[in-house]
């Protein structure tokens, strides 16, 4: 299921009911720029795989200089209740269009609404460099194996599209009980996410869904990106 968020001055549903996680989130009126993220249940273990997360975020960013992992909006804080428990989080708005409304963007017909090889292949690393540096897969913006375009926004900075992932962390299983499990899950992920953009849906000479490009050459930049499905912690993915 996917849900279109819009947010305004007063508080409003995200919905996960399926794992849980509904939010309530708002626009900060003192903080420019940040939203309000508060859980309903703060103690549904979705919930609390989530908080764990985005503990995990701010102690990354305390050692990089306050600056999260290319594709993770920064976190500015969490938010504690008036008995000290820890029920949501302070997270930078990030003021772009979704995946499908940034393809949308691009033309009228389903021929030019697409995304370009090397935009395809950016969106992908971005997604392998968040892995590495913080071992963790995001768990919900595949739905049934198919991109799940709210959890994935698109800026523009010096004419180039950046994209960012979020709601990171959101699903019971985000968190691997062992390291085996974690790899598989992480490549796993990336290999879904590769597929999606990269190979036809339905048969070889039909053309990607997402990415513009002839079958062939298309094909070609999939096993070209291959070699990155390996998780490899801490290791960045140059995008050329």
């Amino acid at each position: 299921m996917n849900f279109r968020l819009e947010y305004n001055q007063s508080i409003l549903d995200q919905i996960g009911e399926v794992f849980g996680t509904r939010k309530r989130v708002r626009r900060d009126p003192e903080s420019p720029g940040q939203l309000i993220k508060e859980f309903r249940n703060p103690e549904a273990e979705a919930n609390q795989a989530q908080l764990k997360f985005i503990q995990e975020c701010l102690d990354y960013q305390a050692k990089h200089e306050g600056e999260p992992p290319r594709g993770l909006p920064r976190i500015y804080g969490l938010i504690t209740d008036a008995q000290g428990r820890i029920t949501g989080y302070r997270e930078e708005e990030i003021k772009g269009p979704t995946l499908w409304e940034y393809i949308k963007s691009k033309g009228k017909t389903r021929e030019e609404q697409k995304l370009s090889i090397e935009e395809a292949k950016k969106l992908f690393l971005t997604l392998v460099n968040i892995h590495n540096e913080l071992g963790q897969a995001h768990g919900d913006f595949l739905d049934a194996g198919v991109i799940s375009s709210g959890h994935i926004k698109v800026i523009k900075k010096g004419g180039e599209p950046q994209f960012y992932f979020l709601d990171y962390g959101g699903t019971n299983d985000y968190r691997a009980e062992n390291e085996e499990r974690q790899r598989e899950t992480i490549e796993s992920e990336r290999r879904m996410l590769l597929k999606n953009l990269f190979l036809p849906s339905v048969h070889p000479a039909h053309h990607s869904a997402y990415v513009d490009g002839e079958p062939r050459k298309l094909l070609a930049v999939y096993h070209e990106l291959e070699k990155f499905v390996p998780y490899q912690a801490g290791k960045l993915a140059k995008e050329n």
